[in-house]
């Protein structure tokens, strides 16, 4: 994957926005909510561009490393539960399984996923494993994206 990233950084140094959605198209069809190359076309062509920073928290959810969660999914305690499950030793998980419960996400609501990642965090505080949840809004009201970083590998995700 090395390779691709950074290939893929060489296609944002050079602007190459078409070639990046030929080599990217899952990353850019969720990123931007559209379908089909046309409609990737029609973006660009409203002269827009794509935002890098948005694009590697979308490319990191496609291939699994963290975990995308909508703005409007209202309960997301059981998505988050899987997640975490699969991505984190037993023990570990074992430590904060009780606080996933009852987790809701709405930007324009009720919203607890902050601080429910709060204290399950607290609860990480004496192992190597934090969780780290990323909010954007570049393309659309708001997404969320919970990864787990390992402390001691200078925050590396995994």
């Amino acid at each position: 994957m090395n390779n691709e990233v950074e290939y893929i950084r060489a296609i944002f140094r050079d602007r190459n926005f078409s070639e990046l959605y030929r080599t990217q198209s899952t990353v850019i069809n969720e990123m931007l909510m559209i379908d089909n190359p046309q409609d990737f076309e029609d973006f660009l062509s409203g002269e827009n561009n794509i935002d890098e920073t948005a694009f590697w928290l979308f490319y990191s959810a496609v291939h699994g490393e963290s975990l995308l969660i909508g703005g409007y999914e209202e309960d997301v305690s059981e998505k988050i539960t899987n997640f975490l499950k699969r991505k984190l030793p037993e023990n570990i998980f074992s430590l904060i399984r009780d606080y996933l419960r009852n987790i809701h996400v709405d930007v324009d609501a009720e919203n607890n996923l902050e601080e429910i990642i709060g204290l399950c965090n607290r609860h990480l505080s004496d192992t190597d494993y934090s969780l780290c949840l990323d909010f954007d809004n570049t393309y659309c009201e708001g997404v969320y994206f919970l990864r787990i970083a390992l402390k001691n590998f200078q925050n590396r995700s995994i």
